[in-house]
């Protein structure tokens, strides 16, 4: 049995493409709740009103677009 590396017990997997969907509702945080980072999601949410969590879901989007997803369509946030 192979060992995973420590920076992959840390990642979050997720559906890449319910992900990237949920990125468009990123101005409420869904997507992050959606990988199970609460705090970040908390901060979407409190901050929907200044148009920042629409920035930074797009940033999301950027950086999950590049990422192959692996045989069941996760990939590892």
């Amino acid at each position: 049995m192979e060992k995973v590396p420590d920076m992959e017990k840390k990642k979050n997997p997720v559906n890449r493409k319910v992900y990237l969907w949920l990125c468009a509702l990123s101005i409420v945080g869904a997507n992050q709740f959606y990988a199970k980072k609460y705090i970040r999601g908390i901060l979407y949410l409190a901050l929907c009103w200044t148009g920042l969590p629409l920035a930074w879901g797009i940033i999301d989007v950027m950086a999950a677009l590049p990422k192959e997803p692996d045989e069941n369509g996760l990939i590892y946030l």
